[in-house]
């Protein structure tokens, strides 16, 4: 749920073009947690041609984008690079951290059915949240690790940093003191990038990324997002192709 800013919903305008009154539009489908809705790209950022329908289904992972007719998935977007979205009278937007140039795109929808859309994206929100505030660090343990910390050598923080990742969750507040605990910029981009898959507010990502120097040092810590994600993904391919 990840990205570079909170994740929001904030009332948009009207519709404006977009299918002609009354075309027919599907309710949406329940499977188990996740749930698909009719939809139509506004833009030319999704690889269908404007216009046409497809569907949007929501779960636990994010967004994926399916072809009406086949059901065949067109493009999927994690949570964790979803940077916010937006709704209005039929119409659905969200941004998105795009790998591929470092850049944020926002994907704009008409749809039918937003209101029982914003339901359900708020309900599987809860659902991560809940998950993950139960394995959230205590208020006490996380003094214990932050005194640690502040006693340690320079060169011993962002290591101290990636061991308690590795075992804990933390609030994005959190993140932030912990960053800003290392003085190299190296060490908290590094520790920027380990703490990014373990907070539980991580849509407020971009709280812990204020701790870095500048612009760039956040930047940075994408692109090290982006490579540990490659990394892998490589690595599973590998994993099924030797089983």
């Amino acid at each position: 749920m990840g990205a570079a800013s909170s994740v929001q919903a904030k009332a948009r305008g009207g519709p404006v073009g977009g299918l002609p009154a009354g075309t027919s539009w599907a309710p949406p489908r329940h499977e188990g947690d996740t749930v698909m809705f009719m939809a139509a790209p506004l833009d030319d950022n999704l690889p269908v041609k404007t216009g046409n329908q497809v569907l949007l289904e929501v779960s636990d992972t994010g967004f994926r984008v399916l072809r009406a007719d086949t059901e065949d998935a067109v493009s999927q977007f994690p949570w964790g690079q979803v940077h916010s979205w937006a709704h209005g009278e039929e119409r659905f937007s969200f941004r998105f951290f795009e790998e591929r140039n470092k850049k944020i795109t926002k994907y704009l929808l008409q749809m039918k059915h937003v209101p029982e859309l914003m339901v359900k994206i708020q309900e599987v929100i809860d659902r991560i949240l809940s998950d993950r505030k139960s394995q959230g660090i205590s208020d006490e343990e996380f003094v214990k690790l932050f005194e640690k910390l502040a006693n340690s050598d320079q060169s011993d923080r962002l290591g101290c940093i990636q061991s308690a990742a590795q075992m804990n969750y933390f609030m994005a507040a959190q993140g932030h003191q912990l960053v800003s605990a290392c003085t190299d910029a190296f060490d908290k981009v590094e520790a920027a990038a380990a703490l990014h898959p373990r907070l539980v507010d991580q849509n407020h990502f971009n709280t812990v990324l204020e701790a870095l120097d500048c612009p760039e040092d956040r930047e940075n810590v994408w692109h090290r997002l982006s490579a540990t994600k490659k990394s892998a993904s490589r690595l599973k391919k590998e994993q099924r192709a030797a089983s």
